[in-house]
């Protein structure tokens, strides 16, 4: 098993010695122009289960040799129950929203892609290091799991450079992520094919396996920095894990349920799906990369939201009148099927719903444009110097996303139109040839068939029935340990840090990490401290005391303190190589003290909480 080792700190690279001290420690002692989903690049469909069961004629699923979806007969978009697709579904559902994916335990694939926010970050958007904004990510953490400065800006956690896109429907994108670089093609961590009897298994069709497998590799998303596939480190950790473990167990869906509570560890259950798989079953067991993509794949291809209204054919007037403001404008130019620019391809209805072209379906464009200002990595350089290509994103469930563009320019689609609509004084960009007024331009009722049609793009059911009501499926999950405890939430404001001199430094906890009775791997950190110092950390199996004049806001009964030190940046990290004895449910606290050089007096940290896991 592998476990980080531990302690952490001081200078990167360096371990520290840490000790145990006596208990009962005393007083001393974070604008363009396409709105934010899905880029759906699509594929001509395969007759993969019976059409009928497709409400708005949406192109038909389509999967790689390797990873084929059996189908239910009535719904090219649910698995033929006891198949061997179901059972890989089952997993990836789990697999997708479990924190424990990422190398700390505190992102999930779920966490930037929550249904109920039309499959984007429900956090919203947040400042990024290419001066636009992007989706919340991991807090930097070095080769070995220690935390280190994050951005210029001081922001703590790491952002993408774009918000992440939908997983909704991307089931149909023959290349993901914004700027395509998953492709049709899957291969292993060698960039060799998967070859049977010497045919290879994914050559296409395999988008969504290729997509897979980057986020929980990536050190801006789910890891720390250096981690690759192939190494053993994730493949033990995740192997060893209970599933779900960070779950609320009353949100977990029934159809994993007896998964999650069968007390079988992740490297079995991957083995039980892939047990029949000729391509997987006799391969490494437990937990692969090739597995963990080929189980998240599976899982999204269930994932479609094609009953909205505009797929059962139920448009009103009004929401047809809003469709063709936006058809005689430019803005099918990249909201739809075309090809080639002004072919007169836009997307034609059939009735009151549906489109005449099915490729239509999720009003997206099958093209990538390039230098149309999309913020790229810094210093980067080529078309638009800085810019990258870019596929268009979907207007599906736009109504449900808290962030409207690919850096969260917008948030209210209010404000969205009136950009559109050149309310600033300036010409329209995408001028409405059937707008009342001058220029080009949609008059209030005009605009309020453009939003009356932009609900009509809302699948129903990711809505909830009413706050906190479960999905029904396949959009059905259970809940993530982030959003009953976000992001610094368990930090008490009322037991605040204090610094070693009046006006002097406060460091600043670090407490994300849930805290697993399992756990081999937790860890709590400081920033903000004095350079190279002595840094104890103060653990207390009880919740907060009410708050008093003492600096250390700790209950001191049972209370363990360990020492490491701070590096070059003013940042130390502790963790367990096994937890203390700890009970799920218990609360208990957590609170730093530094001491400064300068003057040898102790500084302390906010104090903050954990309820066991």
């Amino acid at each position: 098993m592998f476990t980080i080792p531990s302690p952490r700190g001081g200078v990167p690279g360096d371990r520290q010695p840490f000790f145990p001290i006596v208990m009962n420690y005393s007083p001393m002692a974070l604008a363009t122009l396409a709105l934010c989903a899905a880029p759906s690049l699509y594929a001509q469909g395969r007759n993969i289960g019976d059409p009928t069961g497709r409400a708005g004629l949406w192109p038909l699923l389509e999967s790689p040799i390797g990873n084929p979806f059996e189908a239910d007969p009535g719904d090219a978009y649910k698995p033929l129950a006891g198949s061997e697709t179901e059972k890989k579904i089952l997993l990836g559902k789990m697999l997708f929203w479990d924190e424990q994916v990422s190398s700390d335990n505190t992102m999930a694939c779920a966490t930037c892609h929550i249904p109920e926010t039309a499959g984007i970050d429900f956090r919203g958007s947040f400042p990024a290091l290419n001066l636009g904004n992007g989706s919340l990510g991991v807090l930097p953490q070095d080769t070995s799991g220690d935390y280190i400065a994050g951005t210029p800006l001081d922001q703590q956690q790491r952002v993408t450079g774009i918000i992440a896109p939908t997983m909704l429907g991307a089931a149909f994108a023959r290349r993901l992520f914004w700027d395509a670089r998953a492709l049709r093609r899957f291969r292993d961590a060698n960039d060799q094919p998967f070859l049977l009897n010497g045919v290879d298994q994914f050559p296409d069709f395999a988008a969504l396996e290729s997509q897979a497998v980057d986020p929980p590799m990536s050190s801006t998303e789910m890891a720390h920095d250096g981690l690759a596939w192939n190494t053993g480190e994730l493949e033990a950790k995740l192997g060893n894990a209970r599933p779900l473990a960070l779950a609320t167990l009353s949100t977990v869906p029934v159809d994993i349920l007896p998964q999650v509570t069968s007390g079988a560890v992740y490297n079995r259950l991957f083995d039980l799906a892939f047990f029949n798989d000729p391509n997987f079953d006799g391969f490494p067991v437990g937990v692969t990369r090739e597995r963990f993509a080929l189980a998240i794949a599976a899982y999204e291809r269930t994932l479609i939201p094609n009953q909205a209204p505009i797929d059962t054919r139920a448009l009103t007037q009004s929401e047809m009148d809003g469709f063709n403001h936006l058809l005689g404008s430019d803005c099918f130019f990249c909201h739809s099927n075309q090809t080639t620019f002004f072919a007169g391809e836009n997307p034609v209805l059939t009735g009151t719903g549906g489109f005449q072209n099915a490729l239509d379906a999720m009003l997206t464009d099958n093209r990538v444009h390039g230098d149309i200002g999309f913020p790229g990595n810094p210093g980067a350089t080529g078309q638009g110097q800085g810019s990258f290509n870019v596929k268009t994103p979907s207007l599906r469930n736009v109504m449900l996303k808290p962030s409207l563009t690919h850096n969260g320019f917008f948030t209210d689609i209010n404000d969205l139109l009136a950009f559109y609509n050149a309310e600033n004084g300036f010409n329209p960009t995408f001028p409405f040839e059937t707008g009342s007024n001058p220029n080009g331009t949609l008059d209030a009722s005009e605009k309020a068939d453009v939003i009356a049609f932009f609900n009509a793009l809302t699948d129903p059911r990711l809505v909830p029935a009413f706050p906190g009501a479960p999905l029904p499926p396949p959009f059905d999950h259970p809940d993530l340990y982030l959003q009953r405890v976000p992001f610094e939430s368990n930090e008490s404001p009322n037991h605040p840090g204090i610094p070693s001199v009046l006006g002097g430094d406060i460091p600043d906890i670090l407490l994300n990490v849930p805290f697993l009775s399992d756990d081999t791997a937790w860890k709590t950190g400081v920033r903000e401290a004095p350079l190279f110092s002595p840094a104890f950390i103060a653990i207390s199996p009880n919740p907060l005391p009410p708050p008093t004049a003492n600096p250390l806001h700790l209950n001191p009964n049972g209370m363990m303190v360990f020492g490491t030190v701070t590096d070059a940046t003013g940042f130390a990290t502790f963790g367990f190589g096994s937890p203390p004895a700890s009970v799920v449910g218990t609360t208990w606290s957590f609170q730093w003290a530094v001491r400064e050089p300068t003057n040898s007096r102790f500084a302390f940290s906010n104090a903050g909480e954990l309820i066991v896991q």
